[in-house]
């Protein structure tokens, strides 16, 4: 399957209604769930941490945050406390993810930028991301895989959709089962159609000068991207 820069997705456009928006967001959450998007990040997160310690974690692009609330979520379960940071162009986006960790009790920081434009702390000992990759042309992604690394004093993690045809297919027919959003149900085979490979994946990080670059394919037809410092 051949790449197509999308420049816009429905999700992007600054004049979404709020709970067009909203409505969205938690389709997505739902997918993110049944995918086991958090149990992947962590799964490789904890091959690189010890039990019963506290690290600062800040998620780039964070949208409503059910990915790296589930992945402190997970983390509690085996001791390790993470204090979380998120940050996200979207001041309502960032809003809902507030009132996410704040019904599940979990400690939030938040702040917006614009990563493609702005440069992030870089007081953080891990940097992830997920399903942001794909919505960058190659110039754009490698200057964020450049600034989550430099902000990442131990570990950068990015997770993103893997391009294939039956990635494709698949979104198309999960966003159809799992969610009523008519946004998600255009964005998620456009996202497909847009992500990189995960070989794509190791050559931007390669050329963005990653150090200790490592990929491999994770469940559902996604790669999971990391660098250690």
């Amino acid at each position: 399957m051949i790449r197509q820069y999308r420049q816009d997705e429905l999700m992007d456009d600054p004049a979404l209604e709020a709970e067009s928006h909203e409505r969205a967001l938690q389709g997505l959450a739902r997918i993110n769930h049944i995918s086991g998007t958090a149990k992947e990040i962590w799964r490789e997160l904890k091959k690189h941490i010890e039990p019963n310690t506290e690290l600062r974690m800040l998620d780039v692009a964070a949208g409503g945050g059910d990915v790296p609330i589930e992945v402190v979520k997970l983390a509690q379960r085996q001791d390790v406390k993470i204090q979380l940071t998120v940050c996200d162009i979207s001041q309502r986006a960032l809003g809902w993810a507030r009132e996410r960790a704040d019904a599940l009790e979990i400690p939030l920081d938040s702040f917006m930028v614009d990563i493609c434009e702005q440069d992030i702390p870089d007081h953080f000992q891990i940097v992830t991301s997920s399903l942001f990759l794909h919505h960058l042309d190659r110039e754009q992604a490698q200057v964020v895989l450049r600034r989550m690394s430099d902000a990442a004093s131990s570990l950068m993690l990015v997770n993103d959709l893997d391009r294939s045809v039956l990635g494709y297919c698949a979104a198309f027919a999960v966003s159809q089962l799992l969610t009523r959003s008519p946004i998600v149900h255009t964005d998620a085979p456009r996202s497909v159609r847009a992500a990189y490979t995960k070989q794509e994946a190791i050559q931007m990080a390669a050329t963005a000068g990653l150090p200790n670059v490592q990929a491999r394919r994770c469940r559902p037809f996604r790669w999971q991207l990391i660098s250690k410092s």
